[in-house]
């Protein structure tokens, strides 16, 4: 924002100095205008400025431009002294202001050009409450150059810092990204009182390196002092005359009125930065994301923060030290008062632009991203390892309440269950979530394989919908990095978020299940990427990216032995205790085991596929648990145990997180269950001719059973004659003899075998033949006299009832 005359000497200086020291620039390319354009990122669809659009043209400045209908140019470097603005519209139906009454975020792509070194005056973010026509002027002229179109200017003698304050845009806050060199050889011989320059000259010099007490708007120190740089942020408020320090005086001559001061304006939060030298096109975009919020009851200060390059056009967090997109975040306190706004007002916002002539012009564009009164969300991405039950994140802002209690870790073991996370938060807005598109890049070392329905994931919303993620939307997709040019294929998932977001249903998640590469042997790790998505509809976009991690074999393994019986049978609410036994060993010692403390172990237990759910066993002995289970769905349920110790630490005093193997559990529930268990063929020992009474006693175990839940039983017995192949009848029968040596007769009809006259809720197995001694049960009675030869065979009724009455 200096004047022409002060370029042109500085401009000489600076040849001159080169061609004495033969020093060449590097490191700074021209950016056309048309490359810096055609990659800009994509936005909200702006459409058009007009008086039914969602930002309007300022009031008597000269038109800008939308391409491709996101992207507004808010001036163009073929236009000299432009001065343009753009505000949004809270007209009812429109809707589209900052409610000073609740959090908003505003997020914004910035082009400063990359034509010349030195670009346009500059570009201006602005929170007002004095409508559309704001704008800065000089009498009814509207003032651009060094004032930007919204400070206030002394190219007329203002007498005091009020009337400079005056000529500004009136109840604002602004952020200013000054593309022209701030201090300057003339701004030192003003602060050194050597020089007089005319009014205007200053007004964006700024002195840092020199301490005095003179106090910006937060509170800090001027730091008055010379500094040069290409380019810088600062912010003010434009309308407060506290914004306007006299630092020099000019003379008016006898017919302006005599002397008058020259004033600079305060500025606060000054950073020096670069924005017109960018390597690439892509490099000359910077993000601006602007968080308010209101302030407590009773006060008029709320809270702003403001990042600048906050992510790299790819959407990921820019490198550390990066002079293309250093880095840059405020947070300060902004008194409504000084807007004459309070919770209740709908604040405008918008940018302003300014071009001169000559060297300081530029063509600057804006891409909104977020639009704060349409649609206010918050997102979160992050990784649930799903086997150790813990999380790889940081935040939990924006995250399944059920995740949010997981123990947040950077490593995970090789063939663990990964589900990634994409998640999306409505918060407010005058209008839903229009469907949002979900780009996602799968990182390096892990797999994504679909499960026995095709599908590798799902999109879960607050309302309990959800949709599946078949394996068809994964692809194989060549990516450009639009910084170095270089091409790579990649593994991308395209999902749509196909429910729009509001308040009654408030957030989706996009869930992608993985499974962690295997390491090459317990020595080595291997480290994931992040993930990045970037999220766009029609009304809002963002971008969000897991955090990288490690994967890295377990430092010991842990072994659950199951003990219970493979089926267990049990009566509809009676519980039963699945069993097992548990193990600790270490890889380089695996056959001493480690002692085991209970109450380290967290037990996740699924039924029937269901969702995981954490179970504690402390009366269990240590390496010993039992995890109750009981249901009144009477069918056969399938229980799956495995264990998570968290707080593991080797013998080398690193801790680790052990998972261990699953052990599944078939619990059989009904109200009764009424068995018997016998063989399909009996055998008697072999019978001699012999003419005497006898009893022939059975050959092998009969194994005569009776399984039992829930109910009382008794069992009976009857048979056939026997008899040979020609139909001949045996010379005497089958019997029954008791414990009491008490014998009856199986053919003469049903005989009582045993009985069971109360009722278990648990199965019950009645091994009813191993009851019986050799000269009791059933045996073969021989009658007197002769016995034919043959083979005799006949059949025995085996009567199982739950009545006692038969």
């Amino acid at each position: 924002m200096k004047k022409l005359s002060t370029w042109i000497i500085s401009s000489l200086i600076l040849f001159l100095a080169l061609i004495a020291t033969n020093v060449t620039i590097v490191n700074a390319q021209q950016i056309s205008d048309e490359d810096g354009l055609a990659a800009a990122p994509s936005g909200v669809n702006i459409d058009f400025l007009n008086q039914i659009s969602l930002f309007t043209q300022g009031a008597n400045t000269l038109p800008s431009n939308i391409h491709n209908r996101s992207v507004i140019e808010i001036i163009n470097a073929k236009n000299d002294n432009q001065v343009s603005s753009i505000w949004s519209n809270p007209a009812e139906g429109i809707d589209n202001y900052l409610d000073a009454g609740k959090k908003q975020t505003i997020s914004a792509w910035i082009f400063m050009g990359g034509s010349s070194y030195h670009g346009s005056e500059g570009l201006v973010f602005v929170l007002q409450n004095s409508g559309p026509q704001a704008i800065a002027e000089n009498a009814n002229n509207i003032v651009g150059g060094e004032s930007l179109g919204v400070w206030g200017n002394d190219l007329k003698k203002r007498s005091t810092s009020s009337a400079m304050a005056s000529t500004s845009i009136q109840n604002s806050w602004a952020l200013e990204f000054d593309g022209v060199v701030a201090g300057s050889a003339d701004a030192k011989a003003v602060y050194e009182k050597t020089l007089v320059l005319d009014p205007g000259a200053t007004l964006d010099s700024y002195q840092k390196g020199i301490n005095n007490t003179l106090l910006d708007f937060n509170g800090d120190s001027l730091n008055r002092g010379i500094s040069d740089t290409w380019g810088h942020v600062a912010w003010s408020y434009p309308g407060d005359k506290d914004a306007y320090l006299n630092i020099g005086t000019h003379g008016y001559g006898l017919l302006g009125g005599g002397t008058g001061p020259i004033y600079e304006l305060v500025h606060s939060g000054v950073e020096e930065t670069d924005f017109v030298t960018p390597k690439s096109a892509a490099l000359a975009w910077h993000h601006l994301t602007v968080t308010y919020t209101p302030p407590e009851a009773g006060s008029t200060m709320a809270n702003l923060t403001y990042v600048f390059n906050d992510k790299t056009i790819e959407g990921l967090v820019p490198p550390s030290k990066d002079p293309d997109q250093q880095l840059i975040r405020r947070d300060l306190k902004l008194d409504l008062s000084k807007l004459k706004a309070t919770t209740s007002t709908k604040l405008y916002y918008g940018f302003v632009g300014t071009n001169s002539t000559n060297f300081d012009k530029g063509t600057n564009a804006v891409v909104f991203e977020e639009l704060p009164s349409l649609v206010e969300a918050d997102k979160n991405a992050y990784v649930v390892d799903e086997t150790n039950k813990t999380k790889v994140s940081s935040s939990t802002n924006v995250m399944k309440d059920n995740d949010k209690t997981l123990t947040e870790t950077a490593t995970v073991h090789p063939n663990d269950q990964l589900r990634f996370n994409y998640m999306l938060e409505y918060q407010s807005g005058k209008r839903d979530m229009l469907p949002v598109t979900a780009t996602v890049n799968v990182p390096d070392n892990v797999t994504v394989t679909p499960d026995s329905s095709g599908n590798i994931g799902q999109v879960t919303y607050a309302n309990a919908d959800s949709e599946p993620i078949p394996a068809s939307a994964l692809k194989d997709t060549e990516v450009t990095d639009k910084k170095t040019g270089k091409t790579s294929t990649v593994k991308m998932l395209t999902v749509t978020i196909a429910n729009s977001l509001s308040l009654t249903n408030p957030w989706a998640n996009i869930e992608l299940n993985a499974t962690a590469d295997p390491v090459p042997n317990v020595n080595t790790a291997l480290q994931v990427p992040l993930s990045h998505a970037t999220l766009e509809g029609d009304n809002y976009k963002t971008d969000v990216q897991t955090p990288p991690f490690t994967i890295q074999a377990a430092r010991a393994t842990l072994t659950l032995t199951k003990t219970s019986d493979d089926v267990i049978t049990t009566s509809p609410d009676h519980s039963v205790d699945l069993t097992g036994t548990m193990k600790i060993v270490e890889n380089d010692t695996p056959t001493v085991e480690k002692p085991i403390n209970n109450s380290d172990i967290n037990f996740y237990v699924s039924v029937d596929g269901g969702d995981a759910q954490l179970v504690k066993d402390t009366a269990s002995p240590n390496g010993h648990f039992a995890i109750p289970f009981n249901s009144t769905d009477e069918k056969e349920h399938t229980i799956t145990v495995y264990a998570v110790d968290p707080n593991y630490v080797g013998s080398d005093g690193i801790p680790d997180t052990l998972a261990s193997n699953k052990v599944t559990y078939t619990v059989k529930v009904k109200k009764n269950d009424l068995s018997l268990v016998s063989k399909d063929e009996y055998d008697f020992q072999f019978v001699r001719a012999d003419e005497k009474e006898r009893i022939i006693p059975r050959k092998d175990d009969w194994d005569v059973e009776v399984n039992s839940t829930n109910t009382t039983w008794v069992l009976t017995a009857n048979s056939t004659e026997l008899v040979d192949e020609s139909n001949d009848t045996f010379n005497g029968g089958l019997v029954f003899t008791d414990e009491s040596g008490n014998t009856s007769s199986l053919q003469d009809g049903k005989v009582l075998i045993d009985e069971d006259l109360t009722a278990s809720p648990t199965q019950e197995i009645t091994k009813v033949s191993d009851e019986w001694d050799s000269d009791e049960g059933v045996l073969l009675h021989v009658n007197s006299g002769v016995v034919p030869s043959g083979r005799y065979t006949g059949t025995i009724y085996w009567n199982l009832s739950d009545s006692i009455t038969q």
